[in-house]
């Protein structure tokens, strides 16, 4: 039986085999579900209420490899070097 010993300035994860990164866990979730809700805008209405407009997992997945392609390709992201390699990083 599970006992939850967390209080609420912890996070508790159960990762699954072999998902170590960030970008392992979202092409998961894109072959799992790709048509689940994950990101969303709140937009006003014409009556003056408010919604969300949803992204799915696959659209958000499409779109950065169309933002990755883009920086790539206008060379926005230098390339450095550190341990005998050659990077490019971006932080969003």
């Amino acid at each position: 039986m599970f006992k939850n010993t967390t209080n609420m300035d912890e996070l508790n994860t159960w990762p699954h085999p072999g998902i170590d990164t960030l970008t392992k866990a979202i092409h998961r979730l894109n072959d799992q579900m790709p048509n689940h809700q994950m990101f969303g805008t709140k937009v006003t209405q014409p009556d003056g209420s408010k919604k969300y407009e949803w992204m799915t997992v696959k659209e958000v997945v499409e779109t950065s490899k169309y933002l990755a392609a883009g920086i790539a390709h206008k060379n926005l992201i230098p390339e450095v070097e550190a341990e005998d390699r050659q990077w490019r990083f971006l932080g969003l």
